[in-house]
Parts: C-alpha cells; structure tokens; sequence
C-alpha cells in the first residue's frame, strides 16, 4: 500500500487524452470540390466545348484551314472580340456570369503571363484550342506532347506562384466569386447560335470566301468560348491549383470533354488531316510536325503562362470584347486587364515568329 500511495504521488492519474484531428494531407484537398462547379456550369461548358469542336471541323472541312487563336488574322480576331462585345451588350448578366473583369492581378503578372503564353504559342505551334483539340482530333504526336506539358507545368506554376490569391484575391474571398447560377436556357440560347454560326461559316468556306468563313468562325469561337466559361480565370486556375483553399474545379475538363467528343470522331470520319489531291495538306504537315526540343519548351513557356495569369489566347481576346462592352469608352476597355494581356501574347508571338527558322513540317 505505502509503494502504491509513493507512485500515485510521483505519477498522478491523467485525463486521457483527446483524440487528435487527422492531418490535412493533399489528398484530402484534392476530394474538395470548388462550390463554383456546379450542374449549370457543367452542362455550359460542355455545350461551349462542343461548339468549339463543331467550329474547328466546319473550318478544317471548307477551307483546309486550322481554326486561328494564338496567331491574329485581320478577319477572324476582329470578330472574335465585336462578338463577345456584342454578347455582352444583348444578354447583361445572364452572359456576364460567363467573365470575370475585376481581377486583383498585377499590371506585371498580367503582361509577363502574356508574353509567356504568346512564345510558347509560337515555340508549340498551337495553344489549348490548336493543340489541345485540333491536334488531337488530328492524332498530332507533338500536340499530344504539348498538351502534357502545359498542362503540368501549368497545374506546378499555378501552386508555386500563388495564382489563385494573386490573381482572384485572397481565399477568404472565395465566396464572393459568382457561380453559375443562371437559366439553362441562356446555354442552349447561345450554343444554337454557335451551330448557326459554324454552319455558316462552312458554307461561306464551300462557296470559296475565305473572308466570310473568317469572320462567322471568329463569331461562332467566340460565343462558344463564352459559353464555356473559359475567360473566367478562375475556372483556369480553379482547374490547375487543385490544392487550392477554394477546392478543385474540374469544368475545364468539359470544355475539353465536349470539344473532343465532336471534333475527333469528326476528324477521323473526314480525313481532314489526311492530305487529297484537292486538300493541299496543311492540316497534315502541321499535324505530323516532329516532337522536338522547341516542343516541350513551348508547352513549358505556355503553361508557365497559363498558370500565373489564367488565361489563354482565345479566352483573352473574348475577355477583350466583354470589357469593351462594359466601359463607355472603348478605349478603356481594351486598355483592361484583358487587353494588356492579349498585347502582351501577341506581340510577343509575333517577335519569336519572326525570330524562329521556317520549314515546311513547322508550318501552322
């Protein structure tokens, strides 16, 4: 008894201890889903995305052409950003839920994301639309390594960088960015209007105008884009920092998704990357390019871009009409955060275009 009392006295009775939380592990944020993707959002992009397939086939079928976004054509750009104005003025907020205007990036981080995206456009001869839906529709072995490069080096610059807080404000915010809450019926509205449009930019094509397929194209990518929800960079970088206090926003997945569901089936059917007698190959010579060190540099200069700012070619010039049509003055719309990053992507491209060694298999 008196060795009992001693040791009750040296070593009082403790309460048992409570049982700690688990740790958060990546794993855990991984499984989080983003309060942004929601059913009407899904069902947008994936509308979006198959109009944006729909769009490059009628353009590979009537013209033998690529479907243009990284690279500026005088009649296709121009079109591309008057419609998103256009869109944005008829529909207001109904369409308004498809961009984000305000956005907390940097001047700097805008232009240096920019010029990222536009060398390695040019460095990997395409961008998400070129490589990562006309190139594999057309079974291109570089696009194929493009996309995987982008796309990984994209998801490590968004993480490393801090995106998401630098470019959408800080996490604590998260519940003020809009959520596609809107009538379905807006979706359907403007996805018939992107068939419409991709219709009549094949029929401009057949007829021989060139001009006019530019122009319904540009028209018919731009409403698709818009539809897609693709020139909101936080769906970018809701997709690409899935670690991210915000959650993991997988409908860029449906973008992509419904793209390829039309544009590869469509692709293989028509042999549109198969050069004919009356097809002067273009498509195919792009396509068969080699994978080469020019390659994998562009997919890392193109998703280092990406990931930093959230933004990508076509979304940016999309970006571009929506801000036009929400300033009075025109010029203070280009001159927004859309516009400088579109600047900056073209005028770099265009330098490294000039900058690099032409050959018939690198021709876009």
């Amino acid at each position: 008894h008196l060795c009992s009392t001693h040791c009750s006295a040296a070593f009082p009775k403790q309460p048992p201890d409570k049982v700690p939380d688990p740790p958060t592990t990546v794993a855990s944020k991984m499984v989080s889903i983003s309060a942004a993707c929601t059913t009407n959002g899904l069902i947008a992009a994936t509308l979006g995305g198959a109009g944006i397939g729909l769009t490059a086939v009628a353009r590979a079928a009537s013209t033998g052409e690529l479907l243009p976004s990284s690279s500026f054509h005088k009649y296709g750009t121009p079109s591309m950003i008057l419609t998103a104005a256009a869109l944005a003025r008829a529909y207001g907020s109904p369409v308004g839920r498809f961009f984000e205007l305000q956005t907390s990036a940097s001047i700097l981080r805008l232009a240096v994301g920019g010029a990222l995206v536009g060398a390695g456009s040019s460095f990997g001869k395409g961008c998400t639309s070129g490589n990562g839906i006309q190139g594999l529709a057309a079974m291109s072995p570089a696009s194929f390594v493009f996309v995987l490069t982008f796309m990984a080096c994209g998801a490590a610059a968004a993480a490393l960088l801090g995106s998401s807080d630098a470019v959408l404000g800080a996490a604590a915010a998260a519940a003020t960015l809009p959520v596609d809450s809107g009538s379905d019926s807006v979706a359907y509205e403007l996805f018939a209007l992107a068939v419409t449009l991709a219709g009549g930019q094949y029929a401009a094509g057949k007829a021989g105008s060139k001009a006019g397929a530019a122009i319904l194209g540009g028209a018919a990518f731009s409403t698709s884009l818009v539809l897609s929800s693709m020139p909101k960079p936080s769906r970018v970088l809701g997709f690409l920092d899935f670690t991210s206090e915000r959650g993991w926003d997988p409908t860029l997945m449906f973008v992509m998704g419904g793209a390829l569901l039309v544009a590869f089936p469509l692709y293989q059917a028509l042999g549109l990357a198969v050069p004919t007698p009356k097809k002067s190959g273009a498509i195919s010579k792009w396509a068969s390019r080699p994978v080469d060190a020019r390659t994998v540099l562009g997919g890392v200069l193109f998703g280092a871009g990406w990931g930093c700012a959230g933004m990508c070619p076509g979304p940016g010039m999309v970006t571009c009409g929506a801000a036009i049509a929400s300033q009075s003055n025109p010029v203070a719309g280009l001159l927004a955060a859309g516009g400088v990053w579109t600047a900056a992507m073209f005028g770099t491209k265009s330098l490294v275009d000039l900058a690099q060694p032409k050959s018939p298999s690198r021709k876009e």
